[in-house]
């Protein structure tokens, strides 16, 4: 909506295109919003659907989830000062890298040639690697940054006519730059910056070989060399990143099974088995219409088993117990009691946890489920032991009768 209500102002010549535009904009951004929100209150409440439509900001100024030391890492608010410098080295070793190429773009002579191997050695020296240099969440960054302040002061410099050139580009960087705000000073291209830095990155690429080079081409008349080189680079980094992605898929060849012949690859020495013998045990001892609650996390098992989570909590994670607050979680737990409960081994070394039920991370949660449940089962490694995976079962069994069994 800032996106595009911004330059809308000063694209209205007539009231007709004042109650077009206004029809548009409100159309796509709040129609769609107002969708939702009656899906989500037919299904919880008033109150739940104005939540899911806040999505996370409804938390981040009720709660204190920002504070979580995970957070702040992947924002990089957790070491301000030294993300700051990071973010300047990387810049500052992106350009040497394009000065590189652009000295070698040209006429080169030996002299030309010295000064370039002197950038990728200082390169080296500060960075310890050459790549990746475009697609660098932190060069990412400082680019959008930049690209936002020109475009905004070209749209203010701007005729008519050159202002209805740029208003795309800067709705575009807009966009782009509040998304980034969130991660600004650690911008990574992967887990929350997939999603967060992608339309920074939509702009990232022509930036880096279709208008670089065409500045470079004032200053040499080798555009095309130039651009050449930076291609070169950019599908390298593609590659690369492919590559990481491909083997990472690869190494999942453990294929986990139901009786809904759904089929899920994962990682046969990890979770892969350790899922298909717990798997098979609820399928035989929960009947069609029985509960299942994973904790701390582990929805995919509901989903196998088409087993309902009696609770409208879908993880248990430190930001979830932060958000709705544990005591509230075991209140809910509570009055709907799932007929088997699930913990499974998840390493939460990041959120500065050892394992679930420790004090402070869902230790209420555990006495409430020891207090009200038996253990009859456990796969794979014990619950304590977050270093191996597991998955212990627990039954509900009121007098506490139900025999545990290795």
């Amino acid at each position: 909506v800032v996106s595009v209500t911004i330059p809308f102002i000063k694209t209205i010549d007539t009231p007709r295109q004042l109650w077009r535009n206004s029809i548009c904009i409100l159309t796509g951004a709040v129609v769609p919003l107002f969708l939702f929100w009656a899906l989500l209150a037919a299904q919880g409440g008033a109150t739940t659907a104005w939540q899911g439509i806040l999505g996370s900001w409804h938390w981040i100024f009720t709660s204190d989830v920002t504070q979580l030391a995970y957070y702040q890492e992947r924002a990089g608010t957790d070491q301000l000062l030294l993300n700051s410098l990071l973010l300047i080295r990387d810049f500052f070793a992106a350009s040497m890298l394009g000065f590189a190429a652009w000295l070698v773009a040209g006429q080169g002579d030996r002299r030309k040639l010295l000064i370039a191997s002197v950038c990728l050695v200082g390169v080296l020296l500060l960075t310890g690697r050459l790549l990746p240099a475009v697609l660098n969440g932190r060069v990412v960054a400082v680019v959008i940054i930049l690209l936002s302040l020109h475009c905004a002061c070209r749209l203010i410099h701007s005729g008519e006519f050159e202002f209805r050139k740029q208003l795309h580009l800067f709705s575009w960087c807009t966009l782009a730059t509040l998304l980034l705000l969130k991660i600004m000073l650690n911008v990574e291209l992967f887990e929350y910056g997939f999603a967060l830095a992608m339309p920074a990155m939509v702009l990232m690429i022509p930036a880096a070989i279709h208008w670089l080079p065409e500045w470079v081409a004032h200053t040499t008349r080798h555009q095309s060399r130039f651009r050449t080189a930076i291609v070169t680079v950019v599908t390298i980094e593609v590659l690369a990143f492919f590559v990481a992605s491909t083997t990472g898929l690869a190494g999942k060849n453990q294929l986990i099974d139901n009786r809904k012949n759904d089929h899920l690859l994962t990682h046969p020495e990890t979770v892969g088995s350790v899922y298909q013998q717990a798997i098979r045990f609820l399928e035989e001892h929960c009947h069609t219409e029985g509960t299942v609650l994973a904790l701390p996390e582990g929805v995919m098992i509901n989903y196998l088993l088409r087993r309902e989570n009696p609770t409208p909590f879908v993880n248990f994670m430190p930001p979830e117990l932060e958000m709705f607050g544990e005591s509230r979680m075991v209140q809910r737990m509570s009055q709907q009691p799932g007929d088997y409960v699930l913990l499974v081994n998840r390493r939460v070394g990041v959120y500065g946890k050892d394992h679930f039920g420790e004090p402070g991370f869902g230790d209420q949660i555990m006495t409430w489920v020891h207090n009200n449940y038996a253990r009859v089962q456990t796969f794979g490694a014990d619950h304590l032991d977050n270093n191996r995976f597991g998955i212990t079962i627990f039954e509900r069994a009121p007098n506490k009768l139900a025999t545990f069994r290795e």
